[in-house]
């Protein structure tokens, strides 16, 4: 997997690399990457259940306790353990040795150690046929090379030794998650088994406790390539603990039971809970585990011992489900006042801006903060290891740029001061050290609801030949998106929109050493103008705030607000599927044809919502939020399979086989599918639909 890959194909149009040799990659497609990252989720999962079963059978009994029927019990209690990170080891490919920080104009943030990669699939689009090629599997390209690239000043084309390594750069903690389980269930029979009621109730003891860090000190293995997973726990941590019921009550009533005709009916209802690990939403408070509950009933016909009908009606309800767009929205408008991690992230946050007008306003123009790691203008909440933080110049790391070096006490005042000063009402450092340094999972919750009918039939014309179908409709909406995300919003947006860029003048910015660099009496970059129209001005935090805002958090959330008590996109609301298979030995006695079958299956899925039209555009010309009322939809899609089967008995029929083959989606020669459109109806992403599929399969049976 990879950050930044576009949902595109593009082709290389470059006919001459940056040295003036020919590009062998010219008008070849590829995919565009942007540290391609390696992502492992180790986990140690420990289960033990026991179960005792217990019958009871009055049937048999004399006078009326034989009314009282047939019962069967069931108690059982389970431990589970996991241990797990909860957002996975994260992996990068990039430079250990040789970097391009001493390039001119060059950010001295760590930006100088990273790279994008291209990765080509398929030959010259200019060739006749298919030109998009399956991708080739992974190659281990860790190593030394000679990296070309343009001086930004102009001057030259540089050739300077790299190694590229894989570097892990996660800093996650462990989760233990325990599970305490204990249920029953009963099935009483009575009235001959026509009446068959069901009860069953679970209840679940979640305790989840967080491990120390898995940063750093995680080596990579030299056989393996990857860190080795290390889960520290403290023992006397007492985890967040939750407790839920779940109980379900069913009822099947024989009405018919005749060999010509017969009658079912059947009802059920339940109501669960999920446990989930452990999880906080912005405002600090501990999400509740999700519930659910749901209900169907409907009928079972059967005709003749040769047709089957079944309806069923469903409706379910998620409480508080976390798989919702309010979970991938959680943390975003904190990225419009802080970067989330711990390294130089968001280009447009406040925090950065905050820190870098305050540095220069006390040492300069062109001066940064640098905590002790070296990250620039970007301490991140190291409040606890901030001795040593350096005032330098921008752009360069070297010890000759050094503007001051601080201590902890120095360190913290400054971001004390920019906090008290520029990030405005309804957030502090302290809130801030929390979303970084606890550990904790942030999400958020909204409420999923789904009905639907299902029509299932099986037709046997003959004892060889079968036929089935099934219609199913289902409708799945979001009934309720959570508020917490909109108040955190409401409670910003002002102060967002309010802050102007600091007006002073600056002092002149002198180094260590005593080297007069700028002179006094400059401002800041957009000196007096809207931080949130503008961006701070500040050379390692370009980015403008709105056009985040914009387009990563009022653009969606709006959107899925406007969208609550409509139709889920991706989701089809019909589906039919059509399965056939006829024995050849129902019309031959030939020794050879009798033993082979053959069948097909056609399948059939409705339209489904993959965009929509775009509101108006604003006074800049530029499209940027989308009308649920007018979705955009892929087409019903039909599917076609075939099947035929050879039985056979081998050493004088001691051992039966049964040899097949498969064909599926028959008519189908490989494209790539549109899953997402923009607001005009051009496709964005697509999916690769594979061509026909041949099966050849040999089972025995010994």
């Amino acid at each position: 997997a990879s950050d930044g890959a576009p949902a595109s194909v593009q082709v290389d149009v470059n006919e001459k690399l940056l040295n003036g040799d020919p590009n062998p990659y010219f008008m070849r497609p590829y995919l565009a990457t942007s540290e391609v990252q390696a992502f492992r989720r180790p986990e140690t999962n420990d289960n033990y259940r026991a179960t005792l079963a217990y019958q009871l059978d009055l049937t048999q009994e004399a006078g009326w306790m034989k009314w009282l029927g047939k019962h069967r019990f069931a108690g059982y209690g389970e431990y589970r353990e996991t241990k797990n990170v909860a957002n996975q080891f994260r992996y990068r490919d990039q430079m250990v040795t040789g970097s391009l920080v001493n390039a001119t104009n060059l950010s001295a943030s760590n930006a100088g150690t990273h790279f994008a990669s291209r990765y080509y699939v398929g030959d010259d689009i200019r060739n006749s046929g298919s030109v998009i090629d399956y991708s080739s599997r992974w190659l281990d390209y860790h190593g030394a090379y000679p990296l070309t690239y343009f001086n930004p000043d102009g001057s030259k084309v540089v050739t300077a030794p790299i190694k590229i390594d894989e570097v892990f750069f996660s800093t996650q903690n462990p989760q233990k998650r325990e599970i305490r389980t204990r249920g029953l269930i009963w099935q009483g029979f009575f009235w001959n088994d026509r009446i068959i009621p069901t009860f069953g109730v679970r209840i679940d003891h979640v305790n989840s406790v967080l491990g120390d860090n898995v940063g750093g000190d995680n080596i990579l293995n030299s056989t393996t390539g990857f860190a080795a997973p290390r889960f520290t726990f403290n023992d006397a941590r007492a985890g967040v603990g939750s407790s839920g019921r779940t109980t379900s009550k069913g009822i099947v009533v024989k009405v018919l039971t005749g060999p010509r005709l017969g009658l079912n009916l059947h009802y059920n209802t339940s109501d669960n809970f999920l446990p989930e690990a452990a999880a906080y939403s912005i405002e600090q408070k501990l999400l509740p585990n999700p519930t659910g509950s749901g209900k169907d009933y409907g009928f079972t016909i059967n005709l003749l011992d040769k047709l089957s009908l079944r309806y069923n009606h469903y409706t379910t309800f998620q409480n508080n489900a976390r798989n919702g767009v309010t979970g991938v929205l959680a943390t975003r408008p904190l990225r419009i006042d802080f970067d989330i991690g711990t390294a130089l992230g968001d280009r447009q946050d406040l925090e950065d801006s905050a820190i870098g007008w305050l540095t220069q306003l006390k040492y300069g123009p062109n001066t940064v903060f640098a905590a002790a790691y070296g990250t620039a203008n970007d301490p991140n909440g190291a409040l606890d290891s901030l001795n040593g933080a350096t005032i330098r110049l921008g752009g360069t790391a070297t010890t000759a740029a050094l503007v001051a070096t601080l201590d902890k006490t120095a360190a913290t005042a400054i971001i004390n001061e920019a906090y008290s000063k520029y990030m405005g009402p309804g957030i502090d450092s302290a809130f801030v050290d929390w979303v970084r340094t606890s550990g904790v999972t942030l999400s958020d919750v909204n409420d999923i609801s789904s009905k639907g009918n299902e029509i299932e039939m099986t037709y046997n014309p003959t004892k060889f030949w079968t036929l089935k179908a099934n219609v199913t409709q289902q409708n799945a909406i979001d009934t309720n998106i959570s508020a917490t995300i909109g108040n955190y919003i409401n409670k910003r947006i002002g102060w967002w929109q309010s802050l102007n860029v600091p007006n002073d003048t600056l002092p002149a910015t002198i180094l260590q050493n005593g080297t007069i660099v700028t002179p006094a009496g400059s401002k800041l970059a957009f000196a007096g103008q809207s931080w949130f129209l503008n961006g701070s001005g500040v050379a390692e935090n370009a980015g403008i705030p709105r056009d985040f805002y914009i387009g990563n958090v009022d653009s969606v959330y709006t959107f899925a607000v406007d969208n609550a008590g409509k139709r889920r996109p991706q989701t089809r609301e019909w589906r039919f599927n059509a399965t056939t298979n006829y024995q050849l030995q129902g019309m031959t006695d030939n020794k050879y044809l009798k033993n082979m079958s053959v069948g097909g299956t056609m399948r059939w899925e409705g339209k489904a919502i993959i965009g929509y039209r775009g509101k108006p555009p604003g006074i800049d010309g530029i499209q940027r939020y989308r009308d649920s009322t007018q979705p955009l939809f892929d087409k019903a899609r039909y599917y076609f399979d075939l099947m035929a089967s050879y039985n056979l008995k081998l050493y004088r029929g001691k051992i039966r086989a049964k040899v097949q083959l498969n064909v599926n989606n028959v008519f189908e020669n490989g494209r790539l599918q549109a899953v997402a459109v923009n607001p005009d109806g051009t496709p964005w992403n697509f999916r690769i639909v594979d061509p026909r599929q041949f099966i050849l399969s040999v089972t025995f049976d010994l």
